[in-house]
């Protein structure tokens, strides 16, 4: 199933990249960055190659990027082998501290 939300995922960053301005709903709405706010800009830092740059946009990217690509070779081999490597408990534990992690740097980054 997570596997199928990559190019879901992958079709969003590209609307948002491709349209001029950008949109963000929450912004929008809200009216305050998302916790999100810096993230495409890091993410094409990233695709550049420039991870310095990333991480000024959006200091989680990395940690958040890795996680991401971690579970989906977990997901992948688990696939592969018919076998669970990680517990979804573990899983579900991990995606809400980088969750935490997300809110916890986005408050800050609001007080600054």
């Amino acid at each position: 199933m997570a596997l199928l939300l990559w190019p879901l995922a992958a079709l969003g960053f590209l609307l948002i990249v491709a349209l001029p301005g950008g949109v963000c709903l929450f912004q929008h709405v809200m009216k305050t960055p998302c916790p999100l706010c810096g993230g495409t800009h890091a993410l094409l830092f990233l695709v550049e190659g420039e991870p310095r740059q990333a991480t000024i946009a959006y200091p989680l990217i990395i940690p958040l990027v890795a996680l991401a690509i971690a579970h989906t070779a977990v997901i992948l081999v688990e696939l592969a082998s018919s076998q669970r490597v990680l517990s979804a408990r573990w899983a579900t534990r991990l995606w809400w501290w980088a969750a935490v992690a997300l809110v916890v740097v986005w408050m800050a980054r609001m007080v600054w």
